[in-house]
């Protein structure tokens, strides 16, 4: 017997009252196909719909695509490397803040400079996290938690 899943997005109807609550989705901009990779595993287990970015123009592509077709769910949040090869998760944070107001924002990093989090606070709330070599299911569930993804189990 196969495992039982909550329906996908595209199988929920506006209308149509459902006894799952609607997956959270997440934006990520991250260069590394392998955080990535990690972040999808941990994402599945908790139904979380995750759109993956790895260039910043991807990003700026699905995020006007969003804005665009306002019958689309919007993204509940968004999980930002600070430095990739071609740009910044602040620029993206900076060009997109005022536009999502609503989508919190945690930045993912590897690199422990002030300067980046003084940025940050200047645009608007939002968390950091660094990369580290012990980054597993606790350390990422946690990270969900910072945005209501998933629940706390008390």
């Amino acid at each position: 017997m196969g495992a039982f899943l909550p329906p996908t997005e595209s199988e929920y109807k506006k209308d149509t009252p459902s006894i799952f609550p609607r997956p959270k989705k997440v934006l990520i901009l991250d260069d590394s196909v392998e955080i990535c990779a990690l972040i999808q595993r941990v994402a599945d287990l908790f139904y979380i719909e995750l759109v993956i970015c790895h260039t910043m123009k991807d990003a700026m592509r699905i995020i006007q695509e969003c804005i665009e077709c306002r019958e689309q769910k919007n993204f509940d949040a968004m999980i930002l490397d600070i430095r990739i090869s071609n740009g910044s998760g602040i620029d993206l944070y900076k060009h997109v803040s005022h536009v999502l107001p609503k989508t919190q924002v945690v930045f993912l990093t590897g690199y422990q400079d002030e300067v980046y989090r003084q940025q940050i606070e200047k645009i608007g709330p939002a968390r950091v996290f660094y990369k580290s070599q012990s980054m597993n299911k606790h350390f990422l569930s946690q990270l969900f938690l910072q945005f209501g993804a998933i629940e706390r189990n008390e």
